[in-house]
């Protein structure tokens, strides 16, 4: 089913697969290919299993890029904000059964999504926004670069009373971020705020395979 037409200022996620080149240059690409399938598949899992009430996320994938933006511009921003990092949450827990891990930059601002007149031989997508822009250009290219499974929302364009009401509001995922001077970082991996420190010092100048332990729930409990 394809996406229904969107143009509001909202939250956005530009998300893809860490490592996804030197996948395409081992064995005939053949891991970059399953990547792909794991990616697809759960990808529309998280989007499908999200909370039938609140704001809807929805998402665009291609290739090993993801773009998954919040609709109901009329909810409050904390509730948009939420929803949206419980999907992220999803798709990267989703992610590791299969050793794979997404770099996700978040942005707020104007977004537009329009389907256009198509016939065979060619899709065409009207995607447009500095929503958009700002969380891909944060993806190769922001203030500090953006490790294997790190989630950031930039502060950029991002009104004060949307920050404070965002950071204050008492649910799961608001709980475990920390914010620093360009960034609201989330941390997926974490049950609460408290398990922050312990994981960022497992993360710490470890190894691909020990990030992926780092990663995992059972070690944030």
């Amino acid at each position: 089913m394809p996406l229904d037409n969107f143009d509001n200022d909202t939250f956005l996620a530009f998300t893809d697969i860490s490592g996804f080149k030197k996948m395409m240059s081992r064995e005939q690409g053949v891991p970059a290919i399953r990547a792909l399938d794991n990616f697809f598949r759960e990808g529309y899992q998280a989007l499908s299993s999200q909370r039938k009430t609140g704001p809807r996320v929805d998402g665009l994938f291609i290739s090993d890029c993801g773009i998954l933006f919040v609709r109901n511009p009329q909810e409050r921003p904390a509730l948009r904000l939420n929803a949206l990092l419980r999907v992220v949450r999803d798709l990267n827990q989703r992610l590791l059964p299969h050793h794979l891990m997404l770099t996700t930059s978040i942005a707020y601002g104007q977004f537009r999504f329009e389907n256009r007149i198509e016939f065979q031989g060619i899709e065409k997508n009207n995607v447009f926004g500095n929503a958009y822009v700002n969380a891909y250009l944060d993806q190769v290219g922001g203030f500090h670069k953006l490790q294997p499974g790190k989630c950031r929302v930039l502060l950029k364009n991002l009104p004060e009373q949307i920050l404070n009401e965002a950071a204050n509001a008492n649910n799961d995922c608001h709980q475990i971020t920390k914010k620093d001077k360009h960034y609201l970082h989330y941390y997926w991996m974490c049950n609460s705020a408290d398990q922050i420190e312990g994981f960022e010092n497992r993360y710490e100048d470890a190894p691909y395979e020990g990030i992926l332990r780092a990663l995992q729930p059972n070690h944030n409990n």
